[in-house]
């Protein structure tokens, strides 16, 4: 049975698709219209195939997409992962030939560290199942990388849709940058930017190229609630139980109800059991 939310989240997936489909068929519908009046640049248009599709805004294209709370919670419910999806990027001819040309031009340059400047990439609104492995896959064409950091939710180990790349060369973090900033992946626009050197957080890259083991709370805390206390600890414990209890006798008197118990401080008065240890007396 499908609860109200999920409705409403397959809901809005039908409704960006068909917004979608209906941008697309506009398109299409004026394209056509300027065939009709242009006879002439019907061979142009065969050759360029599906041209007119590329060049829809990208506004169009994702609809609604920029609810990001949404998207990230119906895309890890699918749980059919990155590897089983169509991996859909999408450049333009002008960004394509910038890329292509200044990369070939880093070759030849002999490049030294520059202080300036900075070889970390900033890579946000990432969809779900484009991780650490994946990320070096795709930028490593691109150029060397020295380190990925994707950031994770501490307890459950979750991605939080954003990660930092840095490079070894500043120029090639530039190029990514530019060309891959508000870029079509996975039916999601990334962001993309350069973090300067002043806001580069020194513990930016802790946990950088290792595999994420999110922290066991849960046995940490059962291992601090069985763990040997000492007699200042113990002291405090008990104190604590004596204060509870006195309110607990205050509150029954003012009811009416007349109930006689020994509670934590006749037990606290007794003789402490020979058994019992603490750290200090070890």
């Amino acid at each position: 049975v499908e609860t109200k939310a999920a409705k409403r989240k397959s809901a809005k997936k039908v409704a960006r698709r068909a917004s979608n489909e209906i941008a697309i068929e506009n398109k299409k519908k004026l394209s056509a219209k300027k065939l009709a009046k242009n006879p002439k640049k019907e061979e142009k248009e065969e050759n360029s195939g599906d041209d007119a599709l590329d060049k829809i805004d990208l506004e169009e294209l994702m609809g609604s997409a920029g609810e990001d709370a949404e998207e990230s919670e119906e895309s890890e419910g699918e749980g059919d992962g990155f590897k089983s999806q169509r991996l859909v990027v999408k450049l333009d001819k002008v960004q394509e030939k910038k890329l292509k040309s200044k990369l070939q031009g880093i070759d030849k340059l002999n490049v030294t560290a520059d202080p300036t400047k900075s070889s970390v990439v900033y890579v946000g609104r990432i969809p779900y199942g484009f991780f650490e492995d994946e990320m070096r896959g795709y930028f490593s064409q691109f150029g060397e990388i020295s380190r990925i950091r994707v950031s994770r939710n501490k307890k459950t180990g979750k991605s939080k849709h954003y990660a930092f790349i840095e490079f070894e060369h500043p120029e090639v973090a530039e190029i990514v940058a530019t060309t891959h900033d508000k870029m079509l992946l996975m039916d999601r626009a990334i962001r993309c930017a350069v973090v300067p050197p002043n806001k580069l957080h020194p513990a930016l890259w802790r946990g950088a190229n290792k595999v994420f083991k999110p922290a066991n709370f849960k046995a940490k805390a059962i291992e601090q609630t069985h763990q040997k206390r000492t007699r200042e600890q113990e002291v405090k414990r008990v104190k604590k139980l004596k204060k509870k209890e006195s309110l607990k006798r205050k509150q029954l008197e003012k009811a009416g109800i007349d109930y006689e118990f020994e509670g934590y401080s006749a037990q606290a008065d007794s003789k402490r059991a020979k058994r019992m240890k603490f750290k200090d007396d070890e």
